[in-house]
């Protein structure tokens, strides 16, 4: 398995203007093995096809706080069986988010959908 680590984000970043001053922005490195495509492409799709769950339950959360309700409470279904005691609490302590306005509006989020 190929292994990422962090990097600056470099300074020729077409985005980085865009977020002066916010915290958004994450660089990765991975070492590729010999003989391994090098097509951008390629790269791009193989990393982004298959996002990990959690990528895959905040986009739907997002989907969520701009009103796409039905999207909304399909993740919780989906949270719920993996995560029986599934409430606002538990997400508010266990989520990743650094900041507690970003962790509120996860909440609400999920709340709009239908959390408990």
């Amino acid at each position: 398995m190929l292994k990422a680590h962090a990097i600056p984000v470099p300074s020729d970043c077409v985005l980085a203007p865009l977020y002066v001053g916010a915290d958004l922005l994450d660089a990765f490195a991975v070492h590729l093995p010999a003989g391994a495509n090098d097509d951008l492409e390629v790269l791009a799709r193989a990393g982004l096809e298959r996002q990990a769950w959690w990528i895959r339950a905040l986009t739907r959360v997002r989907d969520g706080q701009l009103g796409q309700m039905d999207v909304g409470a399909a993740l919780l279904t989906k949270l719920r069986a993996v995560i029986p005691d599934l409430s606002a609490s538990w997400i508010e302590a266990t989520s990743p988010y650094v900041f507690v306005q970003d962790r509120a509006r996860l909440v609400d989020g999920l709340a709009r959908a239908g959390l408990r």
